[in-house]
C-alpha cells in the first residue's frame, strides 16, 4: 500500500511530535546527547538522588568511579543504552557546584563517562517545608521523611514518563567495590528478570538478637537502593497507593518500608505494623489507619507473581554499621558509615572481626528508646518492641490531590 505525499508528511510529523514530547521530561547535560534513543526498549538509568543535607557526601562518591578506582563498565564495554540520572529534591539553583562538577566529569575523555549515553537531570521541585527528613520529631509529625518520599515518587514519574524500563535507585552511601559494577548489575538484572524490585535487605548483624520480634515487612524489605521495573503493573499500583497515601499517617513510613508492608499483605496475608502508635495517639480524631489487605491481596491475585521481590547478590544492605563481616564478595555496598576510601589507605581495613559489629549492634539496643524502621540502620535509639496483637482502628483517610511530577529543562 503506498502513502500520499500528504499523508507520509502527517505522519512524520505525529512522530516526531510524540518523541519531541516524551524528551522534553528530561533533558541530556553531555555535549553529545542521543535523545531519540530515549523510547528504546529496555532503556536502563542509574539514578542518584540528591538533596541540600547530601550534596557534598554524593560529590565525593563520584570519586571512586575514577578509572583507577571503580568504573562502572569495563573498558571494552560501552554504556550505549544506560543513561546516567541526577535527580535534585529541589532545583539545581541550589546545587549548581555539583551539577558542574558532574558534567565535567561525565564529559571527561579518560573518565568513565564514557560508560553511559546521556547525563540528564530531575527537579523534582519540593518547597523547603515540604523537603523534610527530620528524625527528631518521627513520633510527632508525619512529615518527618516526607522529603525522600516524594522525590522518589516524583522521580519514578519522571522516569516512567520517558519511557525506561529500569532504574537503579543509588544514594550517595552507595559505594562499588568492583571494577565493572554496572556491567555486573546488569548483568543480574537479566538473569533474575522478571521482578518488581530487585535490592538487598539488611545484611549486617546488628539486629540478630531480637530479630524474631521484629515485623516481617521490616525484616525482609528491601532497601530504597534498589533497581526498579518500570514496567511493572504490580509496582504501578504500589506507587499510585504511595501518591494516595501522602497526607495520612502512612506517609510517615519510609517508601521502601512501606512498599514492603504491601507486598507482605498482599502476598503473604500479613498484616502491617505502624512503627509509630504515639502519632495516631496524639492524632485520636484526626488520623486513624485503614486496613488495606483486601485490596492488596485483589491485587496480588490479578498481578502478582513469584519473584517480584528480588534478592541482589551484587547490591548489599549494610544499614548503619561502622565494620561490615560480611561484605564478602558484594559489589555495590550501602552503609551510612562506609568510607571505601580506606581500601587505598594504608595500614586500612575494612573488614574487621566479627564480634565488632555484633559488639555495635549490643551497642545501638543499648542506645535505642523507640521501634521503628530506622531505629537500627539510621539512628541509636533502645529498641521497644510494640504489643503483637495491637488491632488497627477503622476510619477513612482523605484521599490526597496527586501531585504532577515536576522536571527541569536546564
Amino acid at each position: 500500500m503506498q502513502l500520499s505525499n500528504n499523508t507520509l508528511v502527517v505522519v512524520l510529523a505525529a512522530a516526531l511530535f510524540a518523541i519531541l514530547w516524551t524528551t522534553s521530561k528530561l533533558r541530556s547535560l553531555s555535549q553529545e546527547s542521543n535523545v531519540s534513543n530515549l523510547l528504546s526498549l529496555g532503556r536502563m538509568a542509574v539514578v542518584r538522588p540528591v538533596s541540600p543535607h547530601d550534596v557534598e557526601s554524593l560529590m565525593r562518591s563520584f570519586d571512586i568511579w575514577d578509572d583507577k578506582k571503580f568504573p562502572p563498565c569495563n573498558p571494552i564495554s560501552r554504556g550505549n543504552s544506560n543513561d546516567l540520572i541526577l535527580s535534585f529534591s529541589r532545583t539545581t539553583d541550589e546545587t549548581r557546584a555539583l551539577t558542574a562538577q558532574v558534567v565535567e566529569a561525565f564529559n571527561r575523555t579518560s573518565g568513565w563517562g564514557h560508560c553511559f549515553s546521556n547525563l540528564f537531570i530531575i527537579d523534582c521541585k519540593l518547597s523547603h517545608g515540604d523537603d523534610k527528613y527530620d528524625e527528631s520529631v518521627q513520633e510527632s509529625d508525619y512529615m518527618w521523611v516526607n522529603g525522600p518520599n516524594t522525590q522518589f515518587r516524583r522521580t519514578f514519574q519522571a522516569i516512567k514518563d520517558a519511557g525506561y524500563e529500569t532504574f537503579y535507585y543509588m544514594e550517595a552511601d552507595s559505594y562499588p567495590m568492583k571494577k565493572g559494577w554496572l556491567d555486573l548489575l546488569l548483568e543480574e538484572m537479566h538473569q533474575k528478570k522478571p521482578f518488581g524490585i530487585l535490592g538487598s535487605k539488611y545484611k549486617g548483624s546488628a539486629w540478630s538478637a531480637f530479630v524474631d520480634r521484629m515485623p516481617v515487612a521490616l525484616v525482609e524489605h528491601i532497601n530504597g537502593n534498589a533497581i526498579y521495573n518500570v514496567s511493572d503493573k504490580l509496582l504501578h499500583m504500589m506507587l499510585e497507593e504511595l501518591e494516595y497515601e501522602q497526607e495520612g499517617p502512612y506517609n510517615a513510613v519510609a517508601y521502601d518500608y512501606r512498599l514492603s508492608q504491601m507486598y507482605f499483605e498482599a502476598s503473604k496475608n500479613v498484616s502491617s505494623v505502624f512503627p509509630f502508635p504515639k502519632l495516631l495517639e496524639r492524632n485520636r480524631n484526626k488520623q486513624r489507619l485503614v486496613p488495606k489487605t483486601s485490596k492488596f491481596q485483589d491485587w496480588w491475585k490479578k498481578l502478582g507473581y513469584d519473584g517480584f521481590f528480588c534478592q541482589s547478590h551484587v547490591i548489599g544492605n549494610f544499614g548503619l554499621n561502622g565494620y561490615f563481616e560480611s561484605i564478602g564478595s558484594t559489589t555495590i555496598v550501602h552503609g551510612k558509615q562506609y568510607n571505601p576510601m580506606r581500601r587505598f589507605q594504608k595500614g586500612s581495613s575494612t573488614n574487621p572481626k566479627n564480634g565488632d559489629e555484633q559488639q555495635r549492634g549490643r551497642q545501638l539496643r543499648k542506645k535505642c528508646p523507640k521501634y521503628h524502621p530506622n531505629c537500627i540502620s539510621k539512628r541509636s535509639r533502645r529498641v521497644k518492641l510494640p504489643p503483637k496483637d495491637k488491632k488497627a482502628v477503622k476510619t477513612p483517610v482523605k484521599k490526597a490531590k496527586k501531585a504532577k511530577t515536576n522536571t527541569v529543562l536546564v
